[in-house]
């Protein structure tokens, strides 16, 4: 029976398994039965027995004939005494005998065993003939004292699946993949049959593809006279013989069209003929050979780069494959190696150990055995090693189909070395940690220690008094880490700022974290500093080791707040620059109007400070400068901001005035500060300012204060200098004409000029506009 056989009973009986498939593929023969209630005597046994197509024999415990049923000749061609009284193996195939010695045994031993065994007679003609044998103990029965076989003859069927071997294959592998569509067309082209994959794979529900023409499950491109499909359609005749496979375009439920390999077989539903189409897409089916390949290739390249000597043996211990770890191990060439078994390999002390594991995996008695032994290695002293053999099955090497093993093979010599490398990794990392320029400290949960290194100790002002065991417990205790006590470990002035980080880093929802804290000096100094934790753990998911790594910020910090002054104060005096006056200015006039406070702007130029740069340079005003900014500060009350505007101009923000007069105030003290001179490294230089005050008016902006205060400066400048000038109030034109000569006709520059544009304007030269 064709393929198409197999398909039916799969779908009509629900068999799954190839050898279900195999069993119901035996049509016009009866169920295998090992008749129960067998007698030696009586002429119903004798006319079963006798009559019987199958051969029937009684066999010792030990494998000798002690009866065969008088169709052995029919079946292999002896007469029915052949052999009596002898042993059955020398009839047996050679790969056959452990098979067939142990269903013997086991069915001796009183298993029941479900499955027949197959193997192989020889015929008298020399000839092997393959046989399916069922026994039943009856060695405790007087009567019979041996185990009843009845063989079935199948070599014809075993001709029959060798030549289906590839549409065998190919159906294992549609009963095993759930993507795999099947149908079942009548004598008319309509499903009849179907399963769930093909639902799926054609996008139908059951009513709908039920009754589905043949023609309906493809592509328009695929129908026509010429089609696939109509070539296909042709093959499907019950005259028809074989199974046949199409590559063709299909369409799904929803229109959309897929390229598939389909597998067409003829078989019989009752008494009518039927084709069972199996539909698979290409692609999953290259995806899947791809990714065997490829894993193929990745247990290849793990084999051949294993540092471990790996071997591939047969069952008799034959080499058959070996990785370059086994070659450098054994001191032997991949030719050597391969024409060699394991037990040329073996020290003759350790051949028991070996033969022992070997026959154990066989056996089946075992899934994975390990022991050590001592191997021969090229001539040398023997190597203790130790080894670990598993059945491999054949999934490397080119001897696939029989029983193989993986034999690997562990140089203990190395064991030492690595015992030895680790422990110099320790002591280097023991020096690294004891050397290393940042404070560190490592929690040991497995040794339960606490270490400290020199450069914490040295941070935190620490005498050198040995590791901080009295935190062990607290540490290293089953549950959290005890916060206080990792606080108390690092120096740190409290908890909050790492106590969320820390449950997670315990929780395990974290590795590592870093935080900002201040560690507190054993003189009672704070120390700004960052802080990382890590909390390594075993394969377990258990602690292994915390380690927190401190580094001092104090110069950082420093650094920082150098860069902070520098982009808002002055250089040269030390005073607030421009930006940052204007800043606070803006800030004064906002809190003014909600107050109702005064605010005044005084603007101060030093008199004649280019005469100075001409005759002395540049150096020297500079020094001047920075005098006379100090002399300005003295002057001012403590809550006033003096900056320095931009070349020789200065600007004083006063805030909380109640009223003029008390600008004027501070106004004529800075004057009266100048006037007392500078004393520079040239001598003492005589000096003089003019300084224009603003109040400020309501609702003025701090451009317009500030170009107010600037006009009545230059005012004071044009009336002698060494004064102060009050500005005109806020919308005044008097100050028309001296605005104009200040400032002329200079592009951006206007009397309702915003702030940007006056600070822009007025530039930083350090001369006098």
């Amino acid at each position: 029976m064709s393929i198409v056989g197999i398909l039916l009973g799969l779908l009509i009986g629900a068999a799954v398994a190839l050898s279900v498939v195999q069993l119901l593929a035996r049509s016009g023969h009866r169920e295998l039965v090992v008749p129960q209630e067998l007698s030696l005597e009586g002429s119903r046994f004798r006319a079963l027995v006798e009559g019987s197509s199958d051969l029937i024999a009684l066999v010792a415990g030990d494998g000798t004939l002690l009866y065969s049923s008088p169709s052995i000749t029919t079946v292999l061609g002896y007469p029915p005494s052949y052999n009596i009284g002898q042993e059955i193996w020398h009839l047996l195939h050679p790969d056959d005998l452990s098979d067939a010695w142990t269903a013997l045994t086991r069915t001796v031993e009183g298993h029941d065993e479900q499955e027949g065994t197959e193997f192989r007679l020889r015929h008298a003609d020399g000839t092997w003939r393959w046989m399916e044998a069922r026994g039943t103990n009856r060695t405790s029965d007087p009567a019979v004292r041996g185990v009843v076989v009845v063989c079935r003859d199948i070599t014809e069927r075993k001709l029959f699946e060798h030549r289906l071997e590839e549409g065998a294959a190919r159906a294992s592998q549609i009963l095993d993949a759930t993507s795999d569509a099947i149908v079942v067309l009548n004598e008319s082209g309509q499903v009849v049959l179907f399963n769930k994959a093909a639902q799926t794979t054609f996008g139908y529900g059951a009513d709908e593809i039920r009754g589905k023409a043949f023609a309906d499950l493809f592509a328009p491109r695929a129908l026509g006279s010429g089609g696939p499909a109509a070539k296909l359609e042709a093959a499907l005749r019950p005259d028809a013989s074989g199974a046949e496979i199409h590559v063709v375009q299909m369409r799904r439920g929803n229109g959309e069209e897929f390229t598939a390999e389909l597998t067409r077989s003829m078989g019989q539903l009752g008494k009518r003929w039927v084709n069972v189409l199996v539909v698979r897409d290409v692609s999953p089916r290259m995806a899947i050979q791809q990714a065997l390949v490829e894993a193929e290739q990745k247990l290849r390249q793990a084999f051949e780069s294993s540092p471990i000597a790996t071997l591939i043996i047969g069952e008799d211990g034959q080499v058959n494959e070996s990785n370059q770890a086994a070659k450098d191990l054994f001191d032997l060439s991949e030719d050597q190696l391969d024409s060699m078994s394991v037990h040329d390999l073996t020290e003759r002390d350790s051949l028991p150990e070996v033969e022992r594991a070997i026959r154990d995996l066989l056996l089946k008695k075992t899934e994975i055995s390990r022991f050590d032994a001592f191997v021969r290695a090229g001539g040398r002293e023997p190597i203790p090693s130790r080894w670990q053999l598993a059945r491999l099955g054949g999934v490397i090497g080119a001897r696939r189909g029989k029983r193989q093993l993986v034999c690997q093979i562990e140089d203990l010599r190395r064991e030492a070395s690595r015992t030895r490398a680790l422990a110099d990794a320790e002591r280097r990392f023991e020096s690294a940690f004891e050397a290393a320029p940042v404070g560190m400290t490592l929690v040991d949960f497995a040794e339960r220690r606490v270490f400290v290194n020199a450069a914490l100790k040295g941070l935190l002002g620490e005498a050198d008094s040995g590791d901080r065991d009295d935190l062990v417990e607290a540490l290293c205790g089953p549950t959290q880490i005890d916060r206080r006590a990792f606080a108390s470990l690092i120096g740190a002035a409290s908890v909050e700022t790492f106590e969320s980080d820390l449950g997670r880093l315990c929780d395990g929802q974290i590795a590592e974290f870093k935080f900002e804290e201040a560690l507190v000096h054993s003189s009672g100094r704070e120390i700004p500093a960052m802080i990382g934790v890590s909390l390594v753990r075993d394969d377990s998911g258990e602690p292994y080791y915390l380690i927190a790594q401190v580094e001092d910020m104090t110069e950082q910090k420093r650094r920082e707040s150098d860069l902070a002054k520098a982009a808002t104060h002055d250089a040269l005096t030390g005073l607030a620059n421009r930006a940052l006056f204007v800043e606070r200015l803006g800030q004064a006039i906002a809190r003014s109007a909600r107050h109702g406070s005064g605010v005044a702007v005084l603007f101060c130029d030093l008199d004649n400070l280019k005469s100075v740069n001409d005759r002395f340079g540049h150096s020297v005003g500079d020094e001047v400068l920075a005098t006379l900014a100090f002399s300005i500060s003295q002057a001012v009350r403590t809550e006033d901001l003096v900056a320095r505007f931009g070349g020789d101009e200065f600007v004083v923000l006063c805030e909380d005035l109640a009223g003029e007069s008390e600008a004027c105030v501070v106004a004529q003290r800075i004057v009266t500060a100048v006037a007392r001179g500078a004393d520079v490294s040239v001598g003492h230089l005589d000096t003089a300012i003019t300084v224009g005050i603003a109040v400020v008016g309501e609702h003025e902006r701090p451009g317009q204060a500030i170009r107010r205060s600037d006009m009545a400066m230059y005012r004071g400048k044009r009336a002698g200098g060494n004064r102060y000038e009050i500005a005109q109030a806020h919308g005044s034109l008097a100050d028309q004409s001296i605005d104009e000569a200040r400032f002329g006709s200079h592009p951006g520059i206007g009397r309702n000029v915003d702030l940007g544009d006056v600070t822009r304007d007025l530039g930083t030269s350090s001369e006098n506009p």
